[in-house]
């Protein structure tokens, strides 16, 4: 029965000289098959179903001959060669493909009959330009390499060939029975009868001791498309070729062999002159020899046969035994690798067979009932039997096998064999035990169980320790005991095995650690280690090292009292480790839920000791000889040996036996290939440097390597640099996305398995340009331009600076040369308005001094109170400059207080009282008595005698009358004069900002004093002045 196991995937990478199908084959599943059968055809790999020739090559690359490409099979993917990928190709259709001596690979066209391909050493397919210029060559079916005719009849020329010798060459070189031995001698079949030719003597001879041929209508000739030709010359005859030796096999079970084109004594037995018999019928499918490579596989029926010499004694060596899937299917090319055991069969319709025989063997008992073929814990019997549970199974014949009834079965979790011999189980609730027949069974004595046991071990004084999933019992003198019954801890996580470890100490697996029982003291200790670990199997090597299986958690060696972390394999499938089977040559084999592992112990013992490196792990799947993939633990024991050599595992489809020395896995030894390097779709020469583009969006690259075996096992690598190293994708390709510029050396390498040779390796240089940004050249440039940016605008910004501060300088110089100007001018109005008050008091001591005695006392006191008057006044304008001085600096704050405006006014008034009368000036003033105004009384003092001053000053005679009132929530002080007034320009010149005190004199500077304190008082100053009318000071505060 033929059934899918995995589909084909089609790869989106096309390169230029290949492109690859993943192979993924239909699996011929057959019961107790003694091989592992795959099927490629269109529908998984091949360009399509008609296979025309094989060849196998020396790195065990197939290479397949189809009508629609020519193929390389790595044992994973097919590489298409083809005119869509391979330019040199004029047609897709191929019908052989021959190998020579020197391992050249040659593949004839068919679209130019003269035209002759080679494939390069790194697979690429060329036109070889030698071959192809021969006018005369020889390359068919039969070819091992092709025949230079050109050479031999160079030959014949040289030593005077006759007419007759170069007619019988024709005639040669238009047969279509051709065997070619290597490049310079070959045989050739026509009705006359067998000639042997050398190009290099230019020698020409009729084989002897075979007459004429009559072919009887080539009745046993099939034609294959290309013209192929298959069959004997006559029913009576097949020939074939054994190295360099040419062979016939005759009808009446004779044989005639030839080397050199003399014939050869070889001797055959009757064994094998009996598969020749009864080859005249054509059928392929009865009666077929291909020779390939100085090989001939010989089919019989559904058997094929290694035909070779030993000892020069001819010897069909039995290759694959009742193939029966064949029976009815045309091969008409075979090749055979002996270093692997494996057979590839090519048809005309059906594809390509590959035949593999099984390393393992399921045994499982005939039954309908799958339950049955569960099998856990189970024992060895003589006479080639297990005892399981279900059943006696026998490793032979099926009928030897029986299984119990029902209630007979065995409880499955431990099946034990002691030193003795004895076998202990358990059923229905109590404990049993039989001799090592497993003939006599019997009850032991107090061996009723609350449940049926789940491991079993005996330790060095004979006394067997028994465990139930929640209880440990002691077996000791022919009396069973409870030691722990229904112990809490193991209730909740039951116990899954025992083992004794020493004289003192037991350990106890359990679904939560591992709990240690002291033997001596009778105690457990109810500290578990690996506290939450699902511990399956404990296994005491035989160097006395200890390791732990487990349920998820991987696998674990004890080691300084330590349990030490193992490594897991990529698939992580070693998570769960049910149990551990040591072989005869340093390996551990470890089933799990997914198959089985080969580990070498060194490795793991190098491991837990912190060695690095990953251990080399072989792993074994179905296609192997497994009926499933799930091996089955918990149990004890996991695995048993036979004693002869054989392991048997468990398993959810059967036991799996095997022979564990001599299994010896297929490792992927074959060399390491670059099938392809592309970027963005585009191909690339990978053998040499790449220079690739700086915005590529994504590097693919292929790599490739003939290996057969289990895709698990095929373990490659890739590192851009540094140590660490990504996994390979199963398709064989690379992907890499964008990448910084720079150099970069892809490293590929893949694992051998071998100890000597433990990694393969290729490097592939690549070198990402950068962006036109990140040349050297223009990081120079530009940071030429941003240095000359820089000293621009550092020049510009001191220019800025230096213009910035020759303005400020220059502002500054202005306003020095005005503040000097203004202090000059000040000065000299201070020095003016002084002057006159001075020279006035001068005056008055004058007079005093001189006419003090002949004044009389109203006299004196008139020039005194005119000295006193004077006085303050000089008094009250130094004051004054001295508080206007003290406003200027920064920080000045007046001193804002309520103040009452009608005694205020009245004090000024009254101040300048005395000179208003000397001038019969009237003061007055109108003022409401309850009017407040917040205020400095310092500031507003002066502001009010300045302009009550300057209104008695400019005023000859008439009034001046002071006025304070309220309106609309502000404050109006007007001081009004009917002096002299002031003309337009006069006013405008006052009520600039900076009044010219040099024409103003102490008149502008008063108004100035003014200006500036009413401003500080937070009031608006206004003049109204008409020539010899008067001129009126308003001065407006914002509230009471």
């Amino acid at each position: 029965m033929v059934k899918w196991s995995l589909g084909f995937i089609l790869l989106a990478v096309l390169f230029q000289q290949t492109h690859a199908q993943d192979a993924r084959g239909f699996v011929l599943s057959t019961d107790r098959s003694a091989y592992h059968i795959v099927q490629y055809n269109s529908e998984n790999g091949l360009p399509q179903n008609s296979v025309n020739d094989l060849l196998l090559d020396k790195n065990h690359y197939l290479w397949i001959a189809t009508q629609y490409g020519l193929v390389r099979f790595d044992g994973q993917r097919f590489r298409i060669y083809n005119t869509a990928n391979t330019p040199v190709l004029k047609s897709n259709r191929f019908y052989i493909v021959t190998e020579t001596r020197d391992h050249r690979i040659l593949v004839p066209s068919s679209f130019e009959g003269s035209v002759i391909y080679r494939v390069t050493a790194d697979y690429h397919i060329q036109e070889d330009t030698v071959c192809t210029k021969l006018r005369k060559k020889l390359i068919n079916f039969y070819s091992n390499g092709l025949f230079d005719c050109d050479r031999l009849i160079a030959a014949l020329s040289k030593r005077g060939a006759t007419p007759g010798e170069m007619d019988l060459l024709g005639q040669l070189f238009r047969s279509k029975w051709q065997w070619i031995f290597n490049g310079h001698e070959a045989v050739i079949g026509l009705q006359q009868g067998y000639y042997y030719v050398n190009n290099q003597t230019g020698e020409i001879r009729q084989l002897p001791g075979v007459g004429a041929v009559r072919t009887g209508g080539n009745q046993n000739t099939r034609i294959l498309p290309g013209g192929i030709l298959i069959g004997g010359i006559t029913p009576q005859r097949r020939e074939f070729v054994i190295g360099d030796i040419f062979c016939i096999a005759c009808h009446d079970g004779s044989f005639l062999f030839y080397k050199g084109g003399r014939p050869v004594s070889i001797q055959t037995d009757a064994a094998d002159r009996a598969l020749f018999q009864d080859m005249e019928d054509p059928d392929p499918t009865k009666f077929f020899i291909t020779v390939k490579g100085g090989r001939s596989i010989l089919r019989r029926n559904n058997d094929f046969y290694d035909l070779r010499f030993e000892d020069r004694r001819l010897v069909a060596k039995l290759l694959f035994k009742d193939l029966t899937f064949l029976k009815n299917e045309p091969v008409y090319t075979l090749q055979y690798d002996s270093a692997h055991n494996r057979l590839f069969a090519g048809t005309l319709n059906a594809g390509l067979w590959v035949v593999t025989p099984q390393l393992f063997h399921p045994y499982t008992f005939t039954t309908t009932d799958f339950n049955n073929n569960i099998f856990i814990a189970f024992q060895f019997l003589p006479g080639g039997r297990l005892l399981t549970s279900n059943g006696v199974l026998s490793l032979g014949a099926e009928g030897e096998s029986r299984l119990f009834a029902r209630d007979k079965k065995l409880d499955g979790h431990c099946i034990y064999r002691t030193r003795s011999g004895d076998i202990w189980y358990s059923r229905a609730g109590q404990l049993y035990r039989c001799d090592s027949m497993g003939t006599h069974e019997q009850a032991v004595d107090g061996g009723k169980l609350d449940t049926p046991i789940t491991g079993m071990t005996e330790d060095a004084a004979n006394i067997c320790w028994i465990s139930t999933p929640n209880s440990l019992l002691k077996m000791k003198n022919g009396k069973l005991d409870y030691v722990l019954r229904g112990y809490p801890a193991f209730i909740d996580h039951r116990v899954e095995s025992l083992t004794d470890i020493s004289a003192q100490t037991l350990w106890i697996a359990t679904r939560n650690g591992l709990f240690q029982y002291d033997k001596i003291a009778g105690r457990l200790d109810p500290r578990p280690l690996l506290a939450g670990v699902y511990i399956r199997n404990i296994y005491k090597a035989r160097d006395g090292s200890l390791w732990i299986g487990t349920y998820g958690n991987g696998y674990y060696k004890y080691l300084n009292g330590e349990f030490r972390t193992l490594p897991l394999d990529p698939d992580k499938y070693l998570e769960a480790a049910h149990t551990f089977l040591e072989d005869g040559k340093g390996f551990f084999w470890i089933s799990t839920n997914h198959g089985l592992f080969r580990i070498k112990k060194a490795e793991l013992d190098n491991a837990a000791s912190g060695g690095g490196g990953r251990p080399s792990m072989y792993y074994f799947d179905k296609s192997y000889g497994f009926r499933t993939n799930e091996f089955n633990g918990g149990c004890s024991p996991a695995v048993v040996n036979d004693g002869a050599g054989h392991a048997y595992f468990p398993s959810m489809d059967g036991i799996v036996g095997f022979a564990p020395d001599s299994c010896q896995g297929e490792l992927p030894d074959g060399p390491l290939i670059l099938d392809g390097l592309a970027v963005d779709s585009v191909d690339l020469d990978y053998r040499s440097s790449q220079h690739i583009r700086a915005d590529f969006t994504r590097i693919v690259v292929q790599v490739s390597t003939p290996f057969y075996g289990a895709a698990e096992n095929l373990h490659i690598e890739y590192s851009l640099g540094g140590d660490t190293w990504f996994p390979v994708n199963r398709d064989g390709q690379i992907v890499i996305n964008r990448l910084p510029y720079g150099n970069y050396t892809l490293e590929i390498r893949k694992w051998n398995g071998s100890e000597g040779r433990k990694y393969d390796a290729i490097q592939v240089a690549i070198k990402v340009l950068p962006h036109w940004y990140n040349l050297p050249l223009v990081w120079v440039a530009g940071l030429l331009v941003l240095f000359v940016i820089f000293i621009y605008m550092r020049t510009r910004f001191w220019r800025s600076q230096n213009l910035k501060l020759q303005m400020k300088v220059d502002e500054r110089t202005f306003e020095l040369e005005k503040s000097t100007m203004f202090k000059e001018n000040l000065l000299s109005i201070i020095i003016h308005d002084l002057r006159s008050p001075l020279h006035a008091q001068d005056l008055l001591v004058e007079t005093l001094y001189r006419r003090h005695q002949d004044l009389d006392k109203d006299q004196l006191g008139y020039f005194l109170g005119e000295l006193q008057t004077s006085s303050r006044n000089i008094v009250q304008f130094t004051s004054d400059f001295l508080i206007w001085y003290d406003s200027q600096q920064d920080g000045f704050a007046p001193k804002m207080e309520p103040l009452a405006l009608a005694p205020f006014i009245d004090s000024i008034l009254s101040f300048y009282e005395p000179a208003a009368r000397q001038k019969n000036i009237r003061l007055t003033r109108e003022v409401d008595d309850s009017l407040v105004l917040n205020t400095d009384e310092h500031l507003l003092a002066i502001v009010l005698r300045n302009l009550v001053d300057n209104g008695i000053k400019y005023t000859s005679t008439g009034s001046v009358r002071v006025v304070a009132l309220s309106s609309n929530g502000r404050i109006h002080l007007c001081v009004r004069d009917t002096g002299k007034g002031m003309s337009p320009q006069k006013l405008d010149e006052l009520m600039t900002s900076e009044p010219d005190i040099r024409v103003g004199g102490g008149h502008f500077f008063g108004y100035r004093f003014v200006r500036d304190f009413i401003r500080r008082l937070g009031g608006e100053f206004h003049i109204e002045s008409e020539k010899e009318v008067g001129t009126t000071v308003t001065i407006i505060f914002g509230s009471a």
